[in-house]
């Protein structure tokens, strides 16, 4: 089994509610955004207290891409890997434009 993953940020929650436990919101970028695209939105929910994964899809990274053209098999199960490795399945998925269909 592959587990190679997808690059992301996590910005944790600056608000946060002792008697309430912290839920995750993944955002995921299209096309030709990256990950910063997301960045006024992610403020906003840590500030309510939301844990927020921001997924970069392949050729957006932040760091130098490497990345190789891929099936859109292979990036649909390294976001897969991605959600398990950040434990944010089972959180709430934001997707806009190609994101949106990967995470669909």
């Amino acid at each position: 089994m592959n587990m190679e993953r997808l690059e992301y940020i996590i910005n944790e929650p600056t608000c946060v509610d002792d008697e309430k436990e912290t839920s995750t919101i993944v955002l995921v970028h299209g096309f030709p955004d990256d990950v910063s695209v997301w960045d006024q939105t992610s403020r906003f929910l840590c500030q309510r207290g939301f844990r927020v994964v921001r997924i970069a899809l392949p050729g957006f990274e932040q760091k130098q891409s490497t990345s190789v053209p891929m099936s859109f098999d292979e990036v649909v199960e390294r976001l897969r890997n991605t959600l398990m490795h950040t434990q944010s399945w089972g959180g709430t998925l934001v997707g806009h434009d190609w994101g949106a269909i990967f995470l669909y």
